[in-house]
């Protein structure tokens, strides 16, 4: 079972500098979560934040996303064609790009690979993991970090940079790191750890996450350098 939900403007608005040709006019996204809570969260923040941040022009992107009850991400990626084509009959669109999220934790290291193996192999889909869990991408906005820890150690570090107690389903996680940390760092921080040689499964510490900011880059005037 899934859940979606609209991010609330319909309209995005991107900088003047953006060109058009490179990101689709009118464009939907979908972003699906196999988290409960705290990636649904992150991301429907996340996507508020482009709407209110960059300015100029109208009409360009909308965003729907999908708190899956699937955890195991092999069967997510297989499902992702079929939750992609059940969003855009529920609402009358045609979704421009996918993005998957989800955490190796303990999954098999085959079915882990696999996935973001099937999710590659597809145009307009992104596989956007993290090894171990999505707090790694969190922790990158403070500090560069390549030593691989126990999850629970992230939220412990966590809370240490945020001067508060991390909530792992906190409905105000990405605005409680964006007021305290970098999101340029995260994404230098994220491309050093991301080793492109090694498997998914044998790359830890190490995420991807950052792969959607730089997406929309050209829009929110956030680059790696």
């Amino acid at each position: 079972m899934t859940m979606a939900t609209r991010v609330t403007k319909e309209q995005w608005i991107v900088t003047r500098d953006a060109k058009v040709g490179k990101r689709p006019i009118k464009g939907y996204d979908l972003i699906i979560c196999c988290g409960e809570q705290t990636e649904p969260n992150y991301f429907g923040e996340a996507t508020n934040w482009f709407i209110k941040e960059a300015k100029i022009k109208k009409d360009v992107a909308q965003f729907f996303i999908i708190r899956s009850h699937i955890v195991d991400p092999l069967n997510m990626a297989r499902m992702a064609k079929e939750i992609k084509q059940d969003t855009e009959q529920r609402n009358g669109v045609e979704i421009d790009h996918v993005w998957v999220v989800f955490d190796k934790d303990n999954f098999e290291n085959d079915a882990f690979n696999n996935a973001v193996k099937l999710l590659d192999s597809e145009k307009n889909y992104t596989a956007l993991w993290s090894n171990q869990c999505f707090e790694l991408w969190l922790l990158l906005h403070f500090s560069f970090m390549n030593s691989a820890i126990d999850r629970n150690e992230y939220y412990k570090k966590l809370s240490e940079f945020l001067k508060e107690r991390y909530a792992k389903n906190s409905k105000t996680v990405f605005n409680q790191v964006m007021s305290k940390g970098n999101l340029q760092g995260a994404i230098r921080n994220a491309i050093k750890l991301h080793d492109k040689n090694k498997t998914p499964a044998n790359n830890e510490p190490a995420t991807t996450v950052y792969e959607f900011f730089l997406f929309y880059s050209r829009y929110l005037g956030v680059n790696e350098s």
